[in-house]
């Protein structure tokens, strides 16, 4: 049997999903998806580099999983917050704000090979993360609407 049909409302039947070319040549679904992919990117880079540099200064196994987990938990925690602030300041302010913690989280990690500033830029790194990518689906998802939201989000 086939899926039922969209259902209109009060005024009227939903419109017809666009075209794939033309939902994907959307200037929003661009920057979403460029700001997402850089985002987990960058995030992720220095996620699995960061271990691997503290094992090679000496450092034991525990403590860069230690500093994984800080990061894992500020990746994550912010979600609490992060979709008030793409309602209140908007998408593109939040992105805004996660890259600058993202940059700011990388100059942290190059200011010294010591626990506390990995420590410190992995979690300034995750709050990045979470706000940048949270901003930038924010920004996909309110580009479109009806199946469309759906098809370029997937």
């Amino acid at each position: 049997s086939h899926a039922p049909a969209p259902q209109g409302s009060a005024d009227g039947p939903a419109p017809p999903p666009l075209p794939f070319g033309r939902l994907i040549a959307q200037p929003k679904f661009y920057v979403a998806a460029i700001s997402t992919a850089a985002t987990y990117t960058s995030m992720a880079s220095l996620m699995a580099a960061t271990p691997v540099r503290m094992a090679a200064l000496g450092y034991p196994l525990a403590d860069g999983a230690t500093v994984i987990q800080f990061h894992v938990v500020a990746m994550y925690v912010p979600s609490l917050f992060s979709g008030d602030l793409v309602a209140r300041l908007g998408p593109p302010s939040v992105i805004v704000c996660g890259y600058s913690l993202l940059l700011a989280g990388l100059l942290t990690y190059l200011a010294g090979p010591a626990y506390g500033v990995f420590v410190a830029a992995m979690v300034v790194i995750g709050v990045g993360w979470n706000l940048a990518f949270v901003g930038s689906t924010a920004l996909l998802t309110g580009a479109f609407t009806g199946v469309d939201r759906l098809r370029a989000s997937t």
